[in-house]
């Protein structure tokens, strides 16, 4: 995940869409859940 990092320090953020488990590899996370029609 280096790339990433040196990335974000470039543009200030980097965003990481997946539906794999990434939290090990990145240091801050947000999870973000469709439930029944709604984005929460």
């Amino acid at each position: 995940m280096i790339i990433l990092e040196q990335k974000a320090r470039e543009r200030g953020s980097v965003f990481v869409i997946s539906h794999n488990e990434l939290r090990d590899h990145i240091k801050q996370v947000h999870l973000i859940e469709k439930m029944k029609d709604k984005t929460a």
